[in-house]
């Protein structure tokens, strides 16, 4: 586990996401319609901690709990469809996600190049390009858990939505911050990203650990996000977060 030092937690616990203080990282032209062209939906491949039924376990629970209940092996109720950009270096049938490979650095040298330039990463591991196809509850994501520190990287690569979709509150004390827990928002500490309040980056981290985030879906519109499994290079880590957090504090 790419561990921080313990100063970061102490310094970040309190940050739910920081906007990050890099250039707004633009796709090759022909991002997008590779994109529309090759994407295909994510289904789940393993349990785990985030949906720990099997699969006759969960088509169980389907018919139980009824259509709001989803079944996360089924592609009917799959939450993503999309891309994934980095080959991994672990067969693909024993990752979580079922994943559709297309290589970044030969079809997108212009969006890696950027990955990599502004981005202190000691080890890029996987980049997936994922749009959501349903409203997401509230949860955590079942990997980055790293406690007080905001290490989960996104960039927005595509959105015609017309507003934020992208939200978070603390993890309730009675719950785990896993999406079956079905967790209730609370208005009185919902935080929400909205990226047109900084036009000059899409990026963004946020702490996957402390807090749980969802994602709304307007019918009709969509985004493209990417997201990534990487290990930092903390000292550049704590450079990077400590001057977003001074230029974008205010909209924290």
């Amino acid at each position: 586990m790419n561990t921080p030092p313990n100063h970061l937690v102490e310094k970040y616990q309190h940050i739910p996401f920081v906007y990050l203080d890099v250039p707004k990282i633009v796709p090759d032209d022909n991002f997008v319609e590779m994109w529309m062209e090759n994407k295909q939906v994510v289904k789940r491949q393993h349990a785990s901690d985030a949906f720990p039924y099997s699969p006759k376990e969960a088509a169980k629970l389907k018919l139980e709990r009824g259509a709001d209940w989803q079944n996360e092996w089924d592609e009917k109720d799959a939450n993503f469809y999309g891309i994934s950009l980095m080959p991994t270096t672990e067969d693909l049938k024993s990752q979580r996600w079922s994943q559709f490979i297309i290589d970044g650095y030969k079809n997108f040298p212009k969006l890696m190049d950027q990955i990599h330039t502004y981005f202190p990463v000691s080890k890029l591991k996987q980049m997936h390009c994922w749009s959501n196809q349903r409203q997401l509850g509230l949860h955590r994501d079942g990997f980055d858990q790293i406690p007080g520190v905001p290490t989960s990287l996104r960039v927005m690569l595509y959105d015609n939505n017309p507003g934020p979709t992208f939200w978070m509150q603390q993890i309730p004390k009675d719950k785990q911050g896993w999406g079956y827990e079905k967790i209730t928002r609370d208005d009185s500490i919902t935080k929400t990203l909205d990226l047109s309040r900084t036009p000059d980056t899409n990026s963004f981290c946020f702490n996957n650990y402390n807090f749980v985030h969802a994602a709304e879906k307007d019918q009709g519109r969509w985004k493209i996000l990417g997201m990534f499994s990487l290990e930092w290079e903390w000292a550049g880590f704590e450079r990077l977060v400590d001057r977003s957090v001074e230029k974008y504090n205010h909209l924290i």
